[in-house]
């Protein structure tokens, strides 16, 4: 490494006359043009001067001599440092004190020699060099030096020896004993807490890590630094476009945060990230928490890109890198803030730790969540609460933490995980409250009732350090209503509520009873019950800002939606409550159940929240779905659920929609409707029900299963009655059901409605009639939740005896004044959306037909569903005559597909759009999906049949589920040299694969296909004579369903 050779200062001339030294050697440039003379740079220690003991003469002399230099310290401080110093002596003699060192130090063994402290003065003992410790750290380490990385240690990925860092150890904030004898701070918890508070937080599956051993051992310089590579920086190539989606697109890692001008993540994470990329580019190098922060955000954009974008740029290996360097520097971050050198700024440290949390729980690992949450509540209750001015963006930040923690705390409780599961050993009220100290979800003294007055009103100094809720009432600077829409009253309740139902599952697992503490727990839970039960919508009148106050009723227009979902939230509370304090039978809750899918569907419907505030609705509607019988309870809550995970990529919406199927399986398989997610999933597994990033499923390490909410299907449902299990289109379901499906399985997976056998399908028996006035011809079906979504106007009539939804328009209307009286309505709910598959506008139509097969109106391609019309398409599958048989090219779907993402198809497919031909459409996206030539279509592609059913669509069709989608598919077979290898051009297709027959065919069983493309394999093998009736018993039923009859004005065009 180069020696400096620049001073701090320049030479003393041009410091004494206010000008900027260039410093160059011998003498600097300034004072040669001005024939002054430069006295050099040679750095010297000189003792500050008390100026008024000198004369004025010998001040002047010495003026070109100076070398100037800060005070490090003030003199007041500098005084108070003495005091300390000589009152640490005590009444001994400074020569005593070092002599009794001398001897003490001299008296220990060689082999069990300790630091030895007494007053200011010690002795440290000098570990053995370790060469493996120093080959890691490399010649030019220097443990006198900051470890903060310099040009030459900063790298890609930083290597922390002996710490994996696949699991976290909370508690790792908390000072070692070491430090706290040097460095004693108001309040700390003893030695013996803290050793208490890391066993029981020791639960890595890896053993005790680097950091939690850091916290053990005696305190050095060099063991808060961790080994670094020496490696070069270099500039991910992306950054600056990452750095722009994020702030244009993502904008927050939490989801009803989005918009919010208050968002940490816009006025801290991003800021902090883009002056760590300005100072990688000028130095190379920042601080390890901006570096966190730089790398997470990338990830997070990475990520979003991922999902939403169609590029074939690499952004899930990216994302990945990203995220794991992130992980990296935030742990080298908590590693400098053990060391406790003052360098790590707290709203730093602590953004990094809630932007991870939130890029963990988006990857679906919510015990590594857990975890950072507890390293977030350490740094709060050391470094946040004790600053007596906390700034908006502290406050701001605390509330986040509250907020993701209680929500954590709800699905998969810290205390039911033994992080920390001590009791407060303090009311967080009481004068001597260590609030350092970590606290858990439990009460704190059971014998009083006195923190549930929610009339109480806060001081500030409760309010600011009550981070976890732990006292009901009412404090006027709470910020929850501005930033997440719901009053502190009602997040309040939730906590206590939590609380109290861990103390009583903590009691039924003790061995030992006591009565005192059981009964103050009934009489706790009695007051708790009727303050949930008595809270009302104008308890959250009150919201309290920063330049004053404003008034939220029913009434308020800019206030309505926080009032809605205020009062969802709370129906969800009552459920709450009941399902973990008295673990009901769930029959007795379906009025509220249905009191919350009411809310859900106003709010929906009248558009009176915004997409990023009714994210906050997931965490009631995830806990009715969960309490929900009725097959209509269930269908609406899956249905919102999963048609909002779609339309908001957030990942806890489809974790959400799983972790409800499979309490509706073991309930139905149990027959117990007291069963709840914490039965099904175990509380290592729950899932965080919080509103956060994007779709994990498309990037995350460990996923969960997908969305799948084709469960509602069948025996699934507690009160069905459908003889058979409709198992559609996932390998998820499959793996549920433990069933083998055979080929007729397969096509009723897609020719999967009838109406004399459709009762258990969501909408079937509630559907509507699509006409056009002049006409008796039914031309589609409608469900009864899109007829209540959809904002009509004065062309149409809604008749609900009938069931009809009626398109008027005057008898010489014309096909383009019918198709622009649906186009005027549909791009109006577009606008509102009303629903989500309009979102997805594509600019493409469909023809609706005639009975005389005429066109009657053209409709947008993404609406065909909700109106139920017959849609055309078209489907090649190209094979390969191998010695060893024949063999088929097969696709799989792009992630980033909106319906049906990652699933396998035929070699192309496309819809067959308005005055389209079919054989038209084929060549076209043949040659935009397979790169196939369009003179090899038309030469080799070969007409199968033309296939027609009626589907349902799922989940996986993206947008809502269970609507009706009956078509009409014209399929083709071409054979291909075994040399050409189809290509995907566009973004639609990830790749192709050669599969042999049995391998089409497991994949068949196994639900991987998209259902239509799924038949198109079965008509190849007929066509083929692989499938014939000899070997099928189910042949005749399978070609039935092949070929049905549709209750629609169909056109068959020809093939060719």
């Amino acid at each position: 490494m180069a020696t400096r050779n620049r001073s701090l200062t320049g030479c003393s001339t041009c410091r004494s006359r206010h000008l900027k030294c260039d410093e160059t050697r011998p003498g600097c440039q300034l004072c040669l043009t001005f024939g002054l003379p430069c006295p050099g740079y040679q750095a010297e220690l000189k003792w500050t001067q008390y100026t008024h003991f000198q004369s004025k003469s010998r001040r002047k002399d010495e003026a070109l001599d100076r070398v100037f230099r800060r005070q490090l310290f003030s003199e007041i401080e500098q005084e108070s440092m003495t005091r300390l110093t000589v009152e640490s002596l005590g009444t001994h003699d400074v020569n005593e004190v070092v002599d009794n060192l001398d001897r003490e130090n001299h008296a220990q063994p060689d082999d069990r020699r300790q630091s030895l402290l007494q007053g200011p003065f010690g002795v440290f003992n000098a570990a053995p060099n370790d060469t493996s410790s120093v080959n890691s750290i490399g010649p030019s380490s220097n443990p006198g030096k900051s470890h903060m990385a310099t040009p030459q240690q900063t790298h890609a990925v930083p290597t922390l020896p002996n710490s994996p860092l696949d699991s976290w150890t909370p508690g790792l904030l908390t000072p070692s004993s070491q430090m706290q004898t040097l460095f004693p701070s108001p309040g700390q918890s003893s030695e013996s807490e803290i050793a208490t508070i890391m066993h029981q937080n020791n639960y890595s599956d890896g053993g005790i890590s680097a950091l939690a051993a850091l916290n053990h051992s005696p305190f050095s310089p060099s063991s808060a630094t961790t080994a670094i590579q020496q490696e070069s920086f270099v500039m991910p190539e992306r950054a600056p476009q990452l750095l722009r989606y994020f702030k244009n697109e993502v904008g927050s890692l939490s989801y009803p945060l989005r918009g919010n001008k208050r968002c940490p993540w816009q006025t801290i994470h991003l800021p902090r990230a883009e002056k760590a990329y300005a100072e990688l580019l000028l130095h190379q190098t920042a601080s390890n928490t901006l570096f966190c922060l730089f790398y997470s955000l990338l990830a997070a954009s990475c990520y979003h890109l991922l999902y939403k974008k169609d590029s074939s740029l690499d952004w899930e290996s990216d994302g990945k890198k990203f995220h794991e360097l992130s992980r990296r520097y935030l742990e080298l971050g908590i590693r400098q803030e053990i060391a406790m050198d003052g360098k790590v700024k707290y709203k730093e440290l602590l953004m990094a730790l809630l932007s991870m949390t939130m890029l963990e729980i988006a990857c679906g690992k919510f015990a590594d969540a857990q975890n950072l949450l507890v390293e977030s509540e350490c740094l709060i209750r050391k470094r946040g609460l004790s600053k007596a001015h906390k700034s908006v963006k502290v406050r701001i930040l605390h509330h986040v933490y509250t907020y993701i923690r209680i929500m954590a705390e709800s699905t998969c409780g810290c205390a039911l995980m033994d992080i920390c599961p001590t009791r407060p050993s303090q009311w967080l009220a009481s004068d001597e409250t260590n609030f350092a100290s970590l606290r858990s979800f439990r009460v704190v003294d059971h014998s009083t009732t006195s923190d549930l007055d929610s009339t109480l009103e806060k001081t500030s100094h409760i309010g600011t350090n009550d981070i976890h809720l732990e006292i009901l009432g009412v404090w006027k600077e709470s910020l929850f209503q501005e930033l997440y829409g719901l009053p502190e009253s009602l997040i309040g309740l939730l906590s206590q509520t939590i609380r109290l139902a861990n103390e009583q599952e903590l009691l039924h697992r003790d061995t030992t009873v006591d009565i005192d503490l059981v009964l103050s727990l009934n009489e706790r839970t009695k007051t708790l019950e009727h303050q949930v039960l008595s809270w009302k919508g104008d308890q959250a009148a009150s919201v309290s800002q920063e330049d004053g106050s404003r008034t939220m009723s029913p009434d308020s227009k800019n206030t309505r939606s926080d009032y809605a979902i205020s009062l969802a939230v709370h129906q969800g509370l009552i459920l709450f409550y009941y399902r973990r304090m008295h673990n009901m039978n769930a029959l007795i809750l379906q009025d509220t159940v249905r009191k919350v899918l009411g809310f859900v569907k106003e709010i929906e419907i009248s558009r009176l929240s915004n997409y990023h505030r009714e994210a906050s609705l997931l965490w009631p509607t995830f806990i009715a779905a969960c309490e929900a019988l009725e097959p209509e309870l269930q269908s609406g809550l899956l249905d919102w659920i999963s048609s909002t995970g779609t339309r908001t990529s957030i990942p806890a919406f489809a974790a959400a929609a799983d972790v409800v199927q499979r309490v509706w399986e073991m309930r139905q398989e149990k027959m117990d409707y007291t069963l709840s997610w914490f039965n099904v999933m175990e509380h290592d597994r729950c899932p965080i029900i919080s509103s956060g990033l994007l779709d994990y499923e498309s990037y995350g390490p460990t996923p969960l299963p997908p969305l799948n909410s084709e469960l509602l299907r069948g025996q699934f449902l507690p009160f069905s009655s459908s003889p058979h299990q409709v198992d559609l289109t996932t390998h998820r379901c499959m793996m549920a059901s433990n069933k083998t499906r055979g080929i007729l399985d397969v096509v009723r997976a897609c020719d999967n409605y009838s109406p004399q056998n459709s009762s258990h399908l969501p909408g079937a028996e509630s559907k509507y009639a699509f006409k056009v006035n002049g006409s008796d011809a039914l031309l589609g079906y409608i469900t009864h939740s899109t007829v209540e979504r959809i904002q009509w106007s004065d062309s149409w009539s809604i008749d609900h005896n009938e069931r009809s939804v009626t398109l008027i328009t005057p008898a010489t209307a014309t096909i383009e004044d019918r198709s622009m009286a649906v186009e005027e309505t549909l791009k109006e709910n577009r606008q509102l959306a009303t629903v989500s598959l309009l979102q997805n506008w594509r600019n493409e139509t469909f023809p609706v037909y005639g009975p005389e097969g005429h066109v009657i109106l053209n409709m947008e391609r993404c609406a065909s569903a909700l109106f139920g019309i017959v849609t055309y398409g078209v489907q090649l599958l190209c094979y390969v005559r191998h010695e060893e048989g024949i063999r088929l090219w097969i696709g799989k779907r792009s992630p980033r597909k909106q319906t049906y993402p990652r699933m396998l198809d035929t070699t192309a497919a496309g819809g067959l759009g308005s005055g389209t031909l079919p054989f038209d459409a084929l060549t076209s996206e043949a040659y935009e999906e397979a790169s196939l030539p369009e003179a090899t279509v038309r030469t080799k592609a070969k007409p199968m049949s033309v296939l027609t059913y009626f589907h349902m669509r799922g989940s996986t069709a993206g947008g809502e589920s269970g609507l009706f989608q009956p078509e009409v598919e014209y399929t083709y077979a071409m054979e291909l040299n075994e040399d050409f290898v189809p290509r995907p051009r566009d973004s639609e297709v990830e790749s192709f694969q050669l599969f042999t027959i049995d391998e089409a065919l497991h994949s068949l069983k196994e639900g991987e296909f998209k259902p239509n493309s799924a038949i198109v394999i079965v008509e190849f093998l007929i066509q083929q004579g692989i499938l014939t009736r000899e070997n099928e018993p189910d042949y005749d039923v399978i070609l039935t369903h092949l070929h049905r009859k549709l209750e629609f004005p169909v056109l068959i065009q020809p093939s060719r």
